[in-house]
């Protein structure tokens, strides 16, 4: 069910050429590609890196297009316990958190890195 305005709204970002776009865009494809094919080396590698805890700002959530499952006005993801791999392992580097802070520079997330 969340399939159909997930690729529609990728399909968007493809079209429609703009700096925020293609940024938002290649961070969606680089965050598939690790979760997917390079799921151990995330594991194992990359999230021991990672410090802290999630400061629940939905910022994440609205990177790109925003995530049809997430309600702003509660900040609450609608499907948590059935959440996406990719939305489970955010942020996988420090560049999550660039694109993150990019969208909304305003609201911090709880997660660093070494």
């Amino acid at each position: 069910m969340l399939f159909i305005p997930t690729a529609w709204n990728l399909f968007k970002m493809a079209l429609i050429p703009t700096a925020l776009n293609r940024r938002m865009l290649r961070g969606k494809l680089r965050r598939f590609w690790l979760v997917y094919f390079r799921r151990r080396y995330v594991e194992e590698v990359l999230l021991p890196k990672r410090k802290s805890t999630c400061a629940r700002t939905g910022a994440c959530c609205e990177l790109g297009f925003g995530c049809p499952a997430y309600d702003a006005q509660h900040r609450l993801c609608t499907i948590h316990p059935n959440k996406p791999l990719a939305c489970k392992l955010f942020p996988i580097t420090k560049e999550d958190l660039k694109d993150r802070d990019f969208i909304n520079p305003d609201k911090k997330c709880g997660y660093s890195f070494k």
